[in-house]
């Protein structure tokens, strides 16, 4: 009888550190996973600042309070991070800006409405990896009341870069982009994917030039950078 009690007691103690220990682990010891977004540039129009991410090569325009892939929502954006929430935690975390040198962003057009200002924004890594790929984020603004398109050239050199997609021949390619300077218009950039062919650590450029003309095919002219410096790192 008393091996029967003893067993009885070993049973019943293996029982409760089996609970105890699933006890111990509780939703607050939970953890949202790693950022999966990368950070390429940011611009503000109208007040309104939309971040450029990347997840997986696939390019995102975030803004404050929109949701991305149902998972994250961004719940701040400040001059050099962004405050992302991890939804189903409900878990906030934070997405650092590079400290290299900010993208091309024009400052904003004056509100004149005789003012006809075109600029181009230009988003693109300072730095990238022999071998890997990387976007680049072409747009445009124009000032209040002004509509216009622009085919935007890049040149660049076709031994160590080549576009993902996208017509290109001998180390040129060209990108359509289009601006309206309407209250309310998102002005979304074109995002365009390159792929670093070499394998050795080097400085190189990407020319840009640009033809721009308003709905009535008239030329106007246009604020932009002349290059971009690109540096290929191990």
């Amino acid at each position: 009888m008393l091996k029967k009690f003893v067993a009885l007691a070993r049973v019943i103690a293996v029982v409760y550190c089996a609970s105890a220990a699933a006890d111990a682990v509780t939703p607050n010891d939970a953890a949202p996973p790693l950022l999966p977004f990368k950070y390429l540039g940011k611009w503000t129009q109208k007040g309104r600042t939309t971040i450029l991410l990347v997840r997986d090569h696939y390019p995102y325009t975030a803004r404050l309070g929109q949701h991305l892939d149902h998972e994250y929502r961004v719940d701040a954006i400040e001059a050099n991070h962004a405050v992302l929430t991890y939804m189903p935690l409900g878990m906030r975390q934070v997405l650092v800006f590079s400290t290299e040198p900010s993208p091309f962003v024009p400052a904003e057009p004056p509100t004149s409405p005789r003012a006809e200002l075109v600029a181009l924004t230009f988003s693109a890594p300072n730095q990238v990896a022999v071998e890997q790929d990387f976007l680049i984020g072409v747009g445009m603004r124009s000032s209040p009341g002004l509509s216009a398109s622009a085919t935007v050239e890049l040149s660049y050199d076709a031994a160590l870069l080549k576009p993902v997609g996208g017509a290109s021949s001998g180390g040129r390619m060209s990108v359509r982009v289009n601006a309206s300077g309407d209250e309310g218009v998102e002005n979304k950039p074109a995002v365009v994917r390159f792929r670093v062919l070499t394998v050795n650590p080097q400085f190189t450029k990407i020319e840009i030039s640009a033809q721009v003309t308003d709905a009535d095919g008239r030329a106007l002219d246009m604020r932009a950078p002349d290059s971009h410096a690109l540096r290929i790192v191990p």
